[in-house]
């Protein structure tokens, strides 16, 4: 099939002459394209929802809607950026033509318009169309390309999950709660590319693959205990992990996030002893729920007092800003679970009277109000001053 047969036109002028003079002209050179005519710009913006053409020539004066404000609407819907729009005027002032093409207009064909200019104007419109057809398209493989890779992704994480079942039991709810909870408090930062989210999860998903290596009777065992390696073959763990993980091109990050999971926050960890900032965000987060999630299986604690627990650990062992988050986030599971009632408010929706239910927090890791804490317009300003100087992290709940 040509490109003429895929292509239709749309000639807009209240002109009848000039109407007659394009239907003719453009039948004759470009006898296969659908041609559609019309006299009026109301009309007209009917006929565009419609067919779609991919070449619209307007007149710029018309009744119902000029030649610029069909241009201005066509603009406006994204459906049709697609579409050439080419101003047929005699109107050859710089400052109106200026105006067109600020609004959106391709091209322009000057009244009186001879055959080969007219020619002309409508192949290189041809030309830009087919352009965009194979933009869409390829656009739309490199979709369909992206959607066959991520399920491919996701393929490679489940059976990764199924290996580490199989060597480690009952490991997979848990490392399905890690990573329910990893990409959570990552999302609250607001600091991580989409990619890099997937990444957080991902990493959470396989935080235990480097433990496929240990003897039995260590599997089961956390790597870590009030950050320090439970037994001296745990220190394997994080180079296992990453020369695993790693070895596809695609993980290469996810491998540097497992690496560096033990670090503790005071440089006491393992194995490159970094501190604070160094070691890298997205392991600072999996690291909470990871610890969370084994401390609470070892002891048997409720919710409450496992959360205690990791709070002591702020500044030695994990960064509190992360802790902070993390607390929110098994908070509102807690509050879920005992028909606590709570929610999560903007700052803009602040009241006199509102009662924190919970402790708010800034991005340095600093309490600026207790839960509890009844609001009035002292500690509203106060909460937004902190605000623009010291963002709050995560979100503000009131009692309800």
């Amino acid at each position: 099939m040509s490109n003429e047969e895929k292509i239709s036109i749309l000639i807009v002028d209240d002109e009848e002459a000039i109407l007659m003079g394009l239907r003719s002209l453009i039948t004759k050179e470009f006898p296969k394209v659908k041609l559609l005519t019309t006299d009026n710009g109301n009309r007209a913006w009917q006929m565009i929802n419609t067919h779609h053409p991919q070449i619209i020539i307007s007149d710029l004066y018309m009744p119902g809607q000029s030649g610029l404000q069909l241009c201005k609407n066509l603009r406006d819907i994204d459906d049709f950026d697609d579409v050439v729009f080419i101003i047929l005027t005699a109107n050859t002032d710089k400052d109106r033509r200026l105006k067109a093409l600020e609004l959106g207009a391709d091209d322009f064909l000057n009244k009186p318009f001879s055959k080969q200019e007219l020619t002309s104007k409508i192949k290189s419109a041809m030309r830009l169309v087919k352009m965009q057809n194979q933009l869409q398209e390829e656009n739309q493989l490199l979709i369909e390309l992206a959607d066959e890779l991520e399920k491919s992704l996701q393929d490679i994480i489940k059976l990764s999950v199924k290996f580490l079942q199989a060597r480690i039991p009952a490991s997979e709810d848990m490392l399905s709660r890690i990573a329910k909870a990893s990409v959570w408090i990552a999302e609250q930062f607001g600091d991580f590319e989409r990619e890099q989210i997937r990444d957080i999860e991902i990493a959470a998903n396989l935080c235990y693959t480097g433990k496929i290596f240990l003897p039995d009777h260590l599997l089961n065992t956390p790597i870590m205990d009030q950050g320090r390696p439970t037994n001296s073959l745990m220190f394997q763990v994080p180079n296992s992990a990453r020369e695993i993980v790693s070895s596809v091109p695609r993980f290469k990050d996810v491998g540097n996030i497992l690496y560096h999971l033990f670090e503790n926050y005071d440089g006491s960890g393992f194995p490159g002893r970094l501190k604070k900032w160094q070691i890298p965000l997205p392991s600072r987060i999996i690291r909470i729920p990871l610890d969370y999630e084994e401390y609470r299986q070892k002891s048997k604690k409720p919710k409450e007092d496992v959360i205690e627990y990791i709070a002591a650990g702020i500044n030695r062992l994990y960064d509190k800003r992360v802790v902070a988050l993390f607390e929110q986030y098994i908070k509102t599971e807690i509050a879920f679970e005992t028909g606590m009632v709570d929610r999560a408010i903007n700052l803009n929706e602040l009241q006199d009277g509102m009662i924190l239910s919970r402790d708010i927090i800034t991005n340095s890791g600093m309490k600026i109000m207790a839960a509890g804490t009844i609001l009035d317009d002292r500690y509203i300003k106060r909460i937004f001053s902190h605000n623009t100087t010291d963002p709050i992290l995560g979100h503000i709940f009131v009692k309800t």
